[in-house]
C-alpha cells in the first residue's frame, strides 16, 4: 500500500469497508484430497494488479441504500448479508454503486476471490487444515442454525476479510465452466 500510495483500507459513502489486496501468486483450486472435481487441477496463478475487496459481505442495509429494496430471505437485522440476489442483481448493484461513488465497482474474478480468501495460505482453509477451527472463522451448517448472521462476527483471515468461509455465497464475475481450472490462463484468469 505504501509503495502504491494507496490506503490499506477505505470506507465508501454507504459504509462499505474495502481492503487492498496485493498483487501476487497462489495455488488456485483444490488438491485431489478435497474440494470438487471442477476445482481441479490446481495451478499456480498470478494476480498482477492490486485490487480492493469488501472486508465483509454486502449487508442488507448497504444493498437497500443503493438498490432501494432488500431481496433477502433471512431478515431481522440490517447487518446480515444480503442474499437471494441473482448474478445480474449483483452486477446491477456494482453498476449503481459505481455511479453513486464515481469509482468503478465490480465483482471479483474467481481467481481474485480465491486469492483473497486464501490470504497467502496453502491450507484447506485460510485458518489452517483443522476443521474444528472452522467455527471460529465461519458460520456454516453446524453452527448457523440454518440462517445468516450479521457480517463480521467471526475471526477474519490474515488479510482482514471476514466471512470468506461461510455465512453467504459470493458471486464472481466469471461465467461457470466445469473445465475452467484445466484450461484457464495462469496470469490474471
Amino acid at each position: 500500500a505504501d509503495q502504491l500510495g494507496e490506503p490499506v483500507q477505505l470506507t465508501n459513502s454507504i459504509g462499505m469497508k474495502l481492503v487492498l489486496m496485493p498483487a501476487g501468486e497462489f495455488l488456485m483450486g483444490s488438491p485431489e484430497r478435497e474440494g470438487l472435481d471442477d476445482e481441479r487441477p490446481q495451478q499456480c496463478v498470478r494476480i498482477t494488479k492490486p485490487f480492493y475487496l469488501g472486508m465483509h459481505e454486502v449487508s442488507q442495509q448497504q444493498y437497500q441504500r443503493v438498490m432501494g429494496d432488500d431481496p433477502s430471505h433471512f431478515k431481522g437485522d440490517p447487518q446480515r448479508p444480503v442474499e437471494s440476489v441473482s448474478w445480474d442483481g449483483a452486477v446491477a448493484f456494482c453498476r449503481k454503486l459505481s455511479e453513486k461513488e464515481g469509482k468503478a465497482y465490480r465483482l471479483p474474478t474467481e481467481a481474485e476471490w480465491e486469492y483473497a480468501c486464501r490470504a497467502g495460505s496453502r491450507t484447506n482453509g485460510a485458518f489452517g487444515d483443522s476443521e474444528r477451527d472452522l467455527g471460529e472463522y465461519a458460520w456454516f451448517e453446524d453452527n448457523s442454525g440454518r440462517t445468516t448472521h450479521p457480517v463480521g462476527q467471526k475471526k477474519p483471515n490474515a488479510w482482514g476479510l471476514f466471512d470468506v468461509h461461510g455465512n453467504a455465497w459470493e458471486w464472481c464475475a466469471d461465467w461457470y465452466d466445469s473445465r475452467y481450472y484445466a484450461k484457464s490462463p495462469a496470469t490474471d484468469p
